[in-house]
């Protein structure tokens, strides 16, 4: 029996091209619901301190943890990571708010570092740099260049009252040859990163985390 061609082309729309469409406009609902999410994530429980007893507080930080932990396993991590080894390895002074003992928790080790470490990357692809920055922003950015998501980490880190750099942990400019080295031997997180990295780049991003304000 011969199909007429219009029979034929939309039987492949009902069946084949509807659904893509229909499962496509999902998936687009869905990254626009993470966004608005994590948007007001951040707003309304980011600089709260008062989550002990707040259980919505506490799982909108525990999800936001989770989003955030998909990302990494996902694209992996590299510098900031790297360096953030031998930063929460070498000295043991720094006190963290809510510790009992002295020592760098990993997040603050890794940040410390990040706003310095994606400005040295910057280059290696502007346009992911910029969304990065305007999902942390959660708008879009004004004259958008390579202090765009420095800025937006460096923004977050004074809001939630995070040390400076690295100087603030207890380590000093004769400290960073150590910690370049100890860098260095991270080679499967240094591989990853979108720009080749050397000791002297690693000495320059330890030097501009010193202080980041």
């Amino acid at each position: 029996m011969e199909i007429s061609p219009m029979l034929f082309w939309n039987g492949l729309l009902t069946l084949v091209i509807a659904p893509a469409i229909w499962a496509f406009r999902g998936l687009l609902l869905e990254v626009k619901r993470l966004d608005i999410l994590l948007n007001k994530t951040r707003e309304e429980y980011a600089k709260r301190e008062d989550v002990k007893e707040d259980i919505e507080a506490r799982g909108k930080r525990m999800l936001s943890a989770t989003l955030a932990g998909i990302g990494f396993g996902s694209a992996g991590v590299h510098i900031p990571h790297a360096c953030a080894y031998p930063i929460a390895g070498l000295k043991h002074t720094y006190q963290a708010k809510g510790y009992k003992k002295s020592f760098v928790p990993h997040g603050i080790s890794v940040i410390v570092t990040a706003p310095a470490a994606f400005r040295f990357t910057y280059d290696s692809n502007p346009e992911k740099h910029i969304k990065a920055a305007e999902l942390l922003k959660g708008d879009l950015i004004d004259n958008p260049g390579p202090e765009s998501l420095p800025y937006e980490l460096i923004k977050i880190m004074k809001d939630i009252d995070l040390p400076s750099g690295i100087k603030e942990l207890g380590y000093s400019k004769n400290d960073l040859s150590e910690i370049v080295s100890g860098a260095m031997k991270q080679e499967r997180l240094l591989s990853i990163s979108p720009k080749a990295v050397e000791e002297n780049d690693l000495k320059n991003i330890l030097t501009q985390s010193m202080e980041n304000w």
